[in-house]
């Protein structure tokens, strides 16, 4: 039985040998994807699968744009704003939709005509309880918004530290003040 095991991979490993990967854009996507039970090798942490990565990748050169890391650290700095913001967007579009919600819920039990006023209110009241989802949603939204406002206030400090670029050649010449 031992053989019948060997052969099999020995089989597996010559058929493996002869694969050129995925054809098709779709089937790269789920190859990239395959293995994620856990999420440590996605290549992007914050984008959904019905989520658009172009306007994820979109608001990511705009704040690489906007600040121009210069380490790597900087550069994770960078990302993990960007990650917040689009969480934010995310939660946000949630509560649109859990507000159209209560105002649909609101009018398939109302037995006259609704005005939109009031259906507004009624939705923004019943979703703000303690427990309510648009309460839930916006205590989440308020922390991302701390968390992405404190990065990007560390981000600013290191952004403002006086650098000295030591290269090769300044190394080679002992001048290292020569890269300030």
């Amino acid at each position: 039985m031992s053989t019948e095991k060997l052969t099999r991979s020995e089989q597996a490993r010559r058929n493996g040998a002869k694969s050129r990967g995925p054809k098709t854009e779709d089937g790269r996507m789920r190859i990239a994807d395959a293995n994620t039970t856990h999420g440590l090798y996605r290549t992007s942490a914050s984008v959904l699968s019905i989520e658009s990565a172009e306007a994820f990748n979109h608001l990511r050169d705009a704040a690489f744009a906007q600040y121009r890391p210069r380490t790597v650290f900087e550069a994770q700095l960078v990302e993990e704003i960007v990650d917040c913001s689009w969480r934010i967007n995310r939660l946000r579009l949630s509560a649109t939709v859990q507000g159209n919600k209560a105002i649909e819920e609101m009018r398939q039990g109302a037995t006259q005509p609704i005005r939109s006023v009031n259906a507004v209110s009624h939705a923004e009241l019943d979703g703000s309880k303690p427990q309510g989802p648009q309460t839930l949603i916006q205590r989440r939204v308020s922390a991302l918004i701390a968390d992405r406002s404190r990065i990007a206030g560390e981000l600013r400090r290191l952004q403002m530290v006086h650098t000295v670029e030591i290269t090769q050649e300044s190394l080679e010449t002992n001048d290292l003040s020569s890269g300030s």
